[in-house]
């Protein structure tokens, strides 16, 4: 099911830029904008919170998503708010990353063929949402919904 009235955010690669993507528009926000760096966790904890005060002055938290490759401020996010939806991107299962998601209470992006019924039922027996990127082969995806995905990523639309 499609979440028309959800926000996804999305950081480049350095993690310091934000896309904020909703039904009607996209906002980019500046993690470095001016003179700030973000020297200590403290800095990146003050950023994190006036970020998460922007989505709300834009659209409730609650009908937003926040997904990053970088855990670490996954996890500080996770300190400031403990409801607003989180996704680990990632291209990489391990074993232990179920456990992490749980223990973290972070859902999980990963890169598709990462994806087997072992390790999407390992995901799956612990509560965590699964999203799986980029599936642009509509077998593959047809796969995927067979198993009951949460959420696909895709550069083609069909």
């Amino acid at each position: 099911d499609l979440q028309s009235n959800h926000d996804y955010i999305y950081s480049d690669d350095n993690n310091s830029i934000l896309y904020i993507a909703g039904t009607s528009y996209i906002k980019k926000l500046d993690l470095n904008s001016g003179e700030d760096t973000l020297n200590n966790t403290h800095d990146y904890v003050e950023k994190i919170k006036d970020i998460l005060d922007e989505i709300y002055e834009i659209n409730k938290l609650e009908n937003t998503t926040l997904i990053s490759f970088n855990l670490t401020n996954l996890k500080r996010v996770r300190r400031i708010n403990k409801t607003i939806p989180l996704q680990y991107l990632t291209s990489t299962y391990t074993e232990d990353l179920p456990k992490l998601c749980k223990k973290e209470k972070i859902d999980i992006d990963i890169l598709y063929n990462q994806l087997t019924p072992e390790s999407f039922k390992a995901f799956r027996d612990l509560g965590i949402k699964i999203n799986a990127w980029t599936v642009n082969n509509p077998i593959e995806a047809l796969v995927l919904v067979s198993w009951e995905i949460d959420y696909i990523t895709t550069n083609i639309l069909e």
